[in-house]
């Protein structure tokens, strides 16, 4: 009999930690037949994934096609004078940064992770207390959403500031995530942030010829155009950072180059306007002798449906 009793004993425990093992696997079984542990409620994770949009708007201004771009963003501290950044209370964050390509407007999910805590005190986040009592019932932090300008040449980059806060209800044991005015409770669905670019092009053809003058071929060289007195003072300085105009050659011969005038369109513009005269640049080669043409290059209005052509001919 005592042995019988062993042998049940010993059954009904093997039974009974096959019960507890098939309990224990039947939340992931569940959560895995498509309801993740955030939408059921159960907390299974460390962390808690919250997202927002933020769509880009990329639009065009000058006369070239605004090309293939990454943007980063940034969120930024408001509590202090030192700007800590989100790890410091405790969040993470997946990727700050959208990539463009032309003129389009383009949406990217922003995906922040924070802990699974009903105390973020020691994440410093701010304590929030029910009205006229000493209870908190509240963690939240805000941070600012705004575009990173890194000075890409030809962009104007967007000034938007949204207020990004995370909202902790400790009665309810949920999580928000909410896009708002800085300073106010009206609230967004997305970040939405408009980029310009305005930089503006002309190709104006030249011809170099190469004549051979003494009694061995010509060899390959390398030559260069430069403008000089240009008709708007201030830009003589800049004019050097907004063209190129070179040209190989190899042997007596002709060869086409084009001067490439190009920038950001207010530059580009007032490099224009007023006119300016180009030359060959003597760079100094043993046994070349440079062309000394000038000419004046001064660009040309007109109306065309309503908008104004700018023409740029050789004078």
């Amino acid at each position: 009999m005592n042995m019988r009793k062993r042998k049940n004993a010993g059954r009904l425990l093997s039974r009974l930690l096959c019960l507890v093992t098939v309990m224990g696997m039947l939340v992931p079984m569940a959560l895995a037949d498509g309801a993740s542990a955030e939408d059921s409620g159960i907390i299974t994770e460390k962390t808690l994934l919250r997202e927002i949009s933020v769509v880009k708007h990329v639009q065009q201004t000058g006369s070239e096609t605004p090309p293939a771009e990454t943007f980063e963003f940034e969120v930024e501290d408001t509590a202090r004078e030192e700007k800590l950044p989100l790890s410091y209370y405790g969040i993470g964050v997946e990727d700050l940064k959208l990539s463009t390509n032309g003129v389009n407007d383009v949406e990217k999910t922003l995906r922040f992770r924070i802990p699974t805590k009903k105390d973020y005190t020691p994440y410093h986040w701010d304590a929030v207390t029910k009205s006229g009592t000493d209870t908190v019932a509240w963690y939240s932090k805000t941070f600012l959403l705004k575009e990173k300008n890194d000075g890409k040449p030809g962009w104007n980059y967007s000034t938007a500031e949204y207020a990004l806060t995370f909202w902790y209800d400790i009665e309810d044991n949920s999580m928000e995530l909410n896009l708002h005015q800085p300073g106010n409770d009206v609230y967004y669905s997305k970040a939405e942030f408009t980029n310009t670019y305005s930089s503006t092009s002309y190709e104006l053809p030249f011809t170099k010829t190469v004549k051979q003058g003494g009694n061995t071929a010509p060899g390959k060289e390398t030559f260069a155009l430069e403008i000089f007195d240009v008709g708007v003072s201030s830009m003589e300085a800049h004019a050097k950072d907004l063209y190129t105009a070179t040209v190989t050659t190899k042997g007596a011969g002709t060869y086409d180059g084009k001067l490439i005038i190009s920038g950001p369109a207010d530059q580009v513009e007032a490099l224009l306007c007023e006119g300016f005269y180009v030359r060959e640049k003597d760079r100094g080669a043993d046994h070349w002798t440079y062309d000394d043409a000038v000419w004046h290059i001064k660009p040309q209005y007109e109306q065309t449906s309503g908008q104004t052509v700018v023409n740029v001919p050789l004078a």
